[in-house]
């Protein structure tokens, strides 16, 4: 990520992060359980506005102290690339990428409509379009690092045949007791 960092500070992407400033910032608590699952998850997500973009990045509960969003209002997001919390300076990227390179079709991106339905439909469902970008670049039994462990993702890399290793800061198991790799 330093690298990436060091790029837009290069001005890689074109607008100087020193001339660009957060607008918005915002905490969200978040818990998940899907039914029909094992286990859930609890994070806490930092999100950053820059001009139509916005850029986030989860933390472990309790991980994210008040202070981190009243201090990115306003902040250029130079300043917040060198903030002592990784995950300021991740939000941070992330929303001056979007800014720079917003998920349009002029960028590649392509809409994928989700049908209704309860959240776990949902998250199979994006899952499985995830999968989907990954077969012309992983040929059939390929392996995949997954960073941030999905259930749903990992379910549909399993029905596809794909190996997976499974990747997050806080360790743990999978939904199959597979061991989650910390780095």
């Amino acid at each position: 990520m330093e690298t990436l960092q060091q790029a837009v500070l290069d001005g890689a992407f074109g607008a100087d992060p020193r001339s660009v400033r957060i607008s918005t910032a915002f905490a969200t608590s978040q818990a998940v359980r899907h039914d029909g699952r094992s286990g859930g998850y609890r994070n806490e997500v930092l999100s950053l506005r820059l001009g139509a973009a916005v850029g986030s990045c989860a933390a472990e509960p309790g991980a994210l102290p008040p202070e981190a969003v009243t201090d990115a209002v306003g902040a250029d997001v130079a300043a917040l690339l060198a903030h002592p919390l990784p995950v300021v300076r991740t939000a941070a990227l992330d929303a001056y990428l979007m800014h720079r390179l917003p998920h349009t079709p002029a960028h590649g991106a392509r809409p994928l409509a989700l049908a209704a339905g309860a959240s776990l439909e949902k998250s199979r469902a994006r899952a499985r379009a995830v999968v989907d970008l990954l077969a012309p670049m992983v040929p059939a039994g390929g392996r995949v690092l997954v960073v941030g462990v999905v259930n749903s993702l990992l379910e549909a890399l399993r029905s596809r045949g794909l190996a997976y290793v499974p990747c997050d800061l806080k360790g743990g198991v999978t939904e199959w007791g597979e061991a989650v790799a910390r780095d």
